[in-house]
Formats: C-alpha cells, sequence, structure tokens
C-alpha cells in the first residue's frame, strides 16, 4: 500500500496534527500573557490611586486636626475668660457651693479635653489607615483571585 502522491501519508499527518496543536496552546499561552500584563498594569495604576488616596486623606486629617484644635483652643480661650470673669465679679466665697462645683468641673473638663485631644487624633489616624490597608488588601486579593 503506497501512498498517493499528493496525499500526506499517517506519520505526516500526525506530524501535522501535534504541530496543529502546539501552535494552538502557543496561541492561549500568548492570550495568557496579555491578559497577566493588562491585570498587573491595571493593579499598578490601583496601586498608584490608592497611594494617591492614601496621601489625600493623611492631608485632610491634618487639617482637620488642625481646625479641631483650633476650635478647642477657641472653646477653651471662651470658658477661661468666662470663669475669669465670674471669679472678677464675684468672689469665690459668695459662690454657692453648686456654683463652685460646676466651675470646678467645667475647669477639669477643660484640662481633660486638652489632654485627650492628641490621643484622639492618633486613633482616628490609626483607624483611617486601617480602612485603607484593609481596602488595598481586598483590592489585591481580588486581583489574584
Amino acid at each position: 500500500m503506497q501512498a498517493q502522491p499528493g496525499m500526506p501519508n499517517p506519520t505526516q499527518q500526525a506530524l501535522m496534527s501535534v504541530i496543529q496543536h502546539l501552535d494552538g496552546t502557543l496561541a492561549q499561552m500568548e492570550s495568557l500573557k496579555v491578559s497577566i500584563e493588562e491585570m498587573s498594569r491595571q493593579f499598578m495604576e490601583n496601586i498608584v490611586n490608592l497611594t494617591e488616596n492614601l496621601r489625600l486623606i493623611i492631608g485632610l486629617i491634618r487639617e482637620q486636626r488642625t481646625h479641631f484644635t483650633e476650635t478647642i483652643q477657641s472653646f477653651t480661650d471662651t470658658i477661661n475668660s468666662q470663669i475669669k470673669t465670674v471669679t472678677e465679679k464675684r468672689s469665690w466665697d459668695l459662690l454657692s457651693e453648686e456654683q463652685k462645683r460646676v466651675l470646678q468641673l467645667l475647669r477639669d473638663t477643660d484640662q481633660n479635653v486638652a489632654d485627650n485631644l492628641y490621643l484622639m487624633q492618633l486613633l482616628s489616624i490609626t483607624q483611617s489607615i486601617r480602612e485603607l490597608a484593609g481596602r488595598a488588601l481586598a483590592t489585591r486579593l481580588q486581583t489574584k483571585g
């Protein structure tokens, strides 16, 4: 049994079939490479955006902290002024025990607010950073999955 001229023999047919399958596999690998490169590019864009958002949020927190400090300072100055006015108008001895207790409570509150302001600001910054880190991790896990 001889092969007809122009007709490939079974070995050539098998070889052609293997070459076609390899070409298909190579095309799939190229497609996967392009997809991975695109996902990598998108991931890097997301990281850049996240970094910029973190920078903006930290800037806003700093501004808010400054504004909050100014507001607390204004509130403290007002209370201190009122306490001074009351003290000047009436001597401490003329005040009732309830009024003395209220004034002392205002002074103590003022001191506690001043003492705790910095800790509140740090807590706020820490919570914001924790939320951003969680979002970044979730984004990273989504891009891997």
